[in-house]
């Protein structure tokens, strides 16, 4: 924990934002697990994370 600690001070605002969302997501995730949704809201997260590094090697 205390080198998550030293890690978090030298990190931008940007990443920092995006450890947030991961850890909304991975939440969210759990709660959909527990009602059974939550493999659809996966394949749903691959194919947006499929498209999006599409996107950018085309660029």
């Amino acid at each position: 924990m205390k080198d998550y600690k030293i890690l978090e001070a030298v990190m931008t605002r940007g990443e920092k934002a995006g450890v947030q969302m991961a850890d909304a997501i991975i939440e969210m995730v759990h709660l959909m697990y527990q009602n059974k949704t939550a493999i659809g809201f996966i394949m749903y997260l691959i194919g947006r994370l499929e498209t999006e590094l599409y996107d950018r090697e085309k660029r």
